[in-house]
């Protein structure tokens, strides 16, 4: 009996997920669901449970959201109508649940939430003063009074360390340029801390438990983005984790206990649990063949919670076991009632340029060719096409009509080294000429 194929309908037929993070004691998680319509935030009990929907805002999109250290509050953003002028909110997580107070109102201006203090003032970014610059700020949520921390440029502030003392802020310079500045929240006063020559990569991410210093993705003086450790003592920092691709991520539990990096390796996502100190691996963890969207570790047991997407399944929520492996799903994004299983993992193919392989990912129908194929090069200017569920089904369907898809990174693209990236098919062509 020949098995009835899956229409456009039912491939497409999904639900989307935003990020996920575990509460500050380790209790529940929030997560970004638009299954009442619109992007919202929904809450579990960790380990799985009946989802509550927390925000119900109509006309109004959830785009990001930060708990408060002490668990208590969530401060989000959101915008309305698709408008990407992000406000800013806050809301009380009680037994009985509260309606959200909304904090800023300004709607041709772009809000963009970072996180929390320690002593509960919302760090976020805007350009509330220049339309073309953005300046990192503090909110108190309850008396509404805003701190301008910096001005001049494209500051955006990132992460505010456990102690309540540092904020490190990102400039941008350019997609592929960038600095770090260390804001000390008592005084006021900033330092450059990333100081280099030409392009270079430089993205803070979390601060160890004791604030001691914290986790730095750059890509200086190599091609590949590694994680390197910024000490506040020494006022310096050092590689720490440089494998030959991208490091995309890294993560710290609030308690210390677990670091976790992840890396690109030839588009698809791999996970390495670190030990305490400065990083050296302990084990990989095996991840299914696709791409982590985001990653958080719980703060007192070997778990993770992870937002996953695979070239058959769309994003979805997963608790993961980093000592058993025991990955389970904790959300379900398919709605048209197709097993995944019968949907189709494209191959890693390459095709010879006048220098070298250009990597493309190749999706094949089933039976016997030939098959038509469509050609699908991504957006950018850097980007890079990864194993995920491209197109919320659209190549999937292709595939049930005979059609095969070759998806290639081509020069530009971003996952195979800076001097890749920098290149262009304009050289290549003209150099191919040349010869």
């Amino acid at each position: 009996m020949t098995r009835r194929k899956p229409s456009f309908d039912q491939l497409t037929s999904i639900r989307i997920f935003g990020d996920a993070s575990y509460s500050p004691d380790g209790d529940r998680f929030a997560y970004l669901a638009n299954t009442s319509g619109s992007l919202q935030l929904w809450l579990q009990p960790a380990g799985g449970g009946f989802p509550l929907q927390l925000t119900a805002l109509a006309d109004w999109r959830v785009t990001s959201f930060k708990w408060s250290p002490d668990g208590r509050r969530i401060a989000f953003a959101a915008d309305r109508a698709g408008s990407e002028m992000h406000q800013l909110f806050v809301l009380d997580v009680g037994p009985q649940g509260s309606w959200p107070k909304q904090l800023t109102d300004l709607p041709s201006v772009q809000h963009s939430l970072a996180g929390w203090t320690a002593d509960g003032r919302i760090v976020f970014s805007a350009n509330d003063r220049v339309p073309t610059e953005v300046d990192p700020q503090l909110l108190d949520p309850d008396s509404l009074e805003t701190t301008r921390l910096m001005t001049g440029a494209l500051h955006y502030a990132a992460h505010a360390s456990p102690d309540g003392n540092w904020l490190t802020v990102v400039k941008a310079i350019g997609n592929m340029n960038q600095d770090v500045y260390l804001v000390n929240l008592n005084t006021l006063e900033h330092e450059l801390i990333t100081r280099h020559e030409g392009d270079a990569k430089f993205l803070p991410a979390d601060w160890d438990a004791d604030s001691s210093g914290f986790g730095l993705l750059t890509d200086l003086d190599r091609e590949f983005t590694g994680l390197a450790h910024y000490s506040v003592e020494s006022g310096g920092w050092e590689y720490v984790h440089t494998p030959e691709h991208d490091v995309d991520g890294f993560r710290l539990s609030r308690g210390g206990g677990l670091r976790a990096v992840v890396e690109n390796r030839d588009g698809a996502s791999a996970l390495e649990v670190l030990a305490s100190g400065k990083g050296e691996p302990v084990e990989r963890v095996a991840l299914p063949f696709g791409v982590l969207q985001s990653l958080d570790l719980h703060p007192t047991r070997s778990h993770a919670l992870l937002t996953f997407s695979t070239p058959r399944e769309p994003t979805n929520v997963f608790e993961l076991d980093l000592a058993t492996g025991r990955f389970e799903r904790r959300e379900q994004a398919m709605l048209g009632g197709v097993d995944p299983d019968d949907l189709t993992v494209p191959e890693l193919v390459s095709f010879p340029s006048f220098d070298r392989e250009i990597p493309a990912w190749l999706f094949l129908p089933d039976g016997p060719g030939p098959h038509p194929v469509l050609v699908s090069i991504h957006g950018g200017p850097e980007s890079q096409e990864r194993p995920h569920y491209m197109y919320q089904g659209l190549y999937q369907y292709l595939l049930t009509q005979g059609i095969g898809v070759v998806a290639p990174n081509i020069r530009g693209s971003t996952g195979y080294g800076k001097s890749y990236s920098r290149s262009s098919t304009a050289t290549g062509e003209a150099e191919t000429s040349g010869t």
